[in-house]
C-alpha cells in the first residue's frame, strides 16, 4: 500500500484522446470546397492518426506527450504522401477561447523556429494554415486549419530535444509517443491555464489530416498531494513505531542485567 501511495508522484496530469483508428467507411466528407474535409483521418491512418495527448506543468516546466501515427517515423522527419509533408506544430490556447493559438511548439525545426522552444504567437510570429503551406487544390485536407507558426519569432523559453519513442502497433495504439520538455513563463499559465485546464491543438502532419484539440487537466492529479502526505506520515509512523520498540527491546535487555 506504501509503494501505490508513494507511486502516485508519476500519475499523468490528464490526456485528451481522439477517435482512434475509426472507419472511414461511412460519415465522411470529403470536399475540395468549404467546408472542406471533416473525417476523423483523411488519408491512411498509419500515416496520420493520433491517439491521446498529455499535459503536465509542474516546477515551471511543462512535458507534454503526444501519441501518433507519423508517415515519416519516430525521426519526424518531412515525408511524401503525394505531396511533401512534415509533422505539424503543438499550440496552447485558453480553455474559454478555443481556436485563438496563443503559444506554439514544433516537433520539428522549421522556418527558423526550432523544436521544443515555446513560442508567442502574435507580432512576427503568426500562424499558418494546411492551405498556407501546400496551395493544392487537388487533395483532401484540412485547408483552414492551423498547423504550423509563421513569419519569424524570438522563443519565450528553450526547450530539451523532443524525444520519440515506439509505442504500439498503429493500429489498436500509437506508433510513436512523442515528449517533449520546456520551460513556462508566468505569462504562458496566466494566458492558457484557466481552472487548473489547458487547451492544446495539435496535427499530425502539416495538411491536417488529423487533428487533436481540446482541454485536459494542466495540474498534478487532485488526489496527488492528499496520497503523498498520507504516505509521508504513514512512513513517520512507521519510523517512530521502529524507535518505541528498539528503545522497549533496550528496557528489557537493561532489566534482565544481573545486579
Amino acid at each position: 500500500m506504501l509503494f501505490l501511495l508513494l507511486g502516485c508522484v508519476t500519475c499523468q496530469a490528464g490526456m485528451i484522446y481522439d477517435t482512434f483508428d475509426q472507419s472511414q467507411a461511412g460519415g465522411c466528407n470529403y470536399s475540395l470546397a468549404p467546408p472542406f474535409s471533416t473525417c476523423d483521418v483523411i488519408g491512411n491512418p498509419a500515416l496520420f492518426d493520433i491517439q491521446k495527448a498529455s499535459v503536465e506543468i509542474a516546477n515551471d516546466w511543462a512535458t507534454a506527450t503526444i501519441y501518433f501515427n507519423y508517415g515519416g517515423g519516430s525521426t519526424l522527419q518531412p515525408f511524401t504522401d503525394g505531396i511533401p509533408l512534415a509533422v505539424g506544430d503543438l499550440f496552447f490556447y485558453a480553455p474559454s477561447d478555443p481556436g485563438n493559438y496563443l503559444y506554439g511548439v514544433p516537433l520539428y525545426s522549421h522556418g527558423g523556429f526550432t523544436a521544443d522552444n515555446l513560442y508567442l504567437v502574435g507580432g512576427d510570429t503568426t500562424l499558418l494554415t494546411a492551405d498556407n503551406i501546400i496551395d493544392n487544390t487537388g487533395y483532401y485536407y484540412r485547408r483552414t486549419q492551423d498547423v504550423w507558426l509563421g513569419g519569424s519569432g524570438s522563443p519565450e523559453t528553450i526547450g530539451l530535444p523532443v524525444q520519440v519513442v515506439d509505442y504500439g502497433n498503429g493500429v489498436s495504439n500509437a506508433l510513436y509517443a512523442a515528449t517533449l520538455e520546456f520551460p513556462v513563463s508566468a505569462d504562458f499559465t496566466a494566458s492558457v491555464i484557466q481552472n487548473g485546464q489547458i487547451g492544446i491543438a495539435f496535427s499530425s502532419a502539416y495538411c491536417g489530416n488529423d487533428v487533436l484539440e481540446g482541454t485536459t487537466s494542466a495540474s498534478p492529479e487532485p488526489g496527488m498531494f492528499p496520497l503523498l502526505a498520507a504516505g509521508t506520515a504513514l512512513l513517520a509512523g512507521f519510523g517512530a513505531l521502529r524507535r518505541k520498540r528498539a528503545q522497549r527491546l533496550v528496557g528489557v535487555r537493561a532489566s534482565r542485567l544481573p545486579s
